[in-house]
């Protein structure tokens, strides 16, 4: 019969059962991916005591706060903590009330959020256009479009390599970096040239790209962020160019409507290509709000 227990040493995903007494908390099994994504050992867990993986700040004890749960309710909450090597880990915890005869249980599951903590640090100090998370395998495993001029779908992107997306005279310096980054633990910024997206263009991307570790220090993923894009040979389409220039200056569809009186289904034709000439006065109001001049975009508009 499978038992929770042999459960929990099964499962991938980083867990543990917690058994919650009136004034204190201890484990009672611990899968290996938690050993990993902490740096101790079993052994060395079980001695620890399980609160400091649950909540971070508490006016009250854990073990008083998880003994009033009720069975069946679950509590969610992040906290970080320093694994082994001395590497802060920040992690998302759940933890499920599940009562055992006598025995008051948590099962507790743990996601390492370490890269969306770093991303969402770097979204907070500067414009980014989009942002993504790598395997140790050099694999997309996460890819978010904030202010993409090319691609509109996101799954594009998710479990190809890296090495797919930019030119292959570049992918030597690709593999520099990410030994470098490996290898020092710093975060790193590179200026480099995409394949054609979409079968139309090719782009010059800055990627700062940083460095994720497990609780033993191999390293587990790769952050990053893309701050800045434009054209790597001058393109002659009006729909790509107006699209870059909107995503250099963070500026949506929606936002530039608003800001011009122009429809947005206007300005979606003018971005997909579907109107190539706009009239004068689109063609100003959107450049002027834009900061460029109308042939910076439009080589041809017509009256109206």
């Amino acid at each position: 019969m499978l038992t929770v227990e042999a459960l929990v040493r099964i499962i991938k995903k980083p867990m543990g059962i917690i058994r919650i007494e009136a004034n204190k908390l201890s484990f009672v099994e611990i899968n290996e991916p938690l050993c990993n994504i902490s740096g101790y050992s079993k052994e060395e867990l079980m001695q620890m005591d399980p609160s400091r993986l649950l909540i971070k700040k508490y006016d009250t004890p854990p073990a008083v706060q998880l003994y009033r749960l009720p069975h069946g309710f679950f509590v969610k909450s992040e906290t970080s903590v320093l694994s082994k090597c001395n590497i802060e880990v920040f992690f998302e915890t759940e933890a499920y009330r599940v009562d055992d005869g006598d025995d008051k249980l948590l099962v507790v599951f743990i996601n390492n959020i370490s890269a969306k903590k770093w991303i969402e640090k770097q979204i907070a100090a500067q414009p980014i256009l989009c942002s993504g998370i790598i395997n140790h395998n050099y694999i997309i495993q996460h890819y978010d479009i904030y202010f993409d001029p090319i691609v509109r779908h996101q799954s594009k992107y998710m479990n190809i390599s890296i090495f797919e997306t930019i030119a292959a005279e570049q992918h030597e310096l690709v593999r520099q970096a990410l030994k470098e980054i490996s290898d020092t633990r710093h975060t790193k910024q590179l200026i480099l040239r995409t394949t054609k997206l979409d079968d139309q263009i090719e782009l010059e991307m800055k990627i700062t790209i940083h460095p994720l570790f497990d609780g033993f220090g191999n390293l587990q993923e790769i952050a990053f962020v893309i701050s800045h894009l434009k054209p790597f040979d001058e393109t002659e389409d009006p729909s790509v160019r107006l699209k870059i220039i909107m995503a250099q200056r963070n500026i949506t569809a929606q936002w530039l409507s608003e800001a011009t009186g122009i429809t947005i289904q206007t300005i979606s034709k003018l971005r997909n290509g579907k109107i190539k000439k706009p009239q004068q006065l689109t063609a100003k109001l959107i450049a002027s709000e834009l900061g460029v001049s109308v042939s910076d975009i439009w080589s041809e508009t017509r009256r109206g």
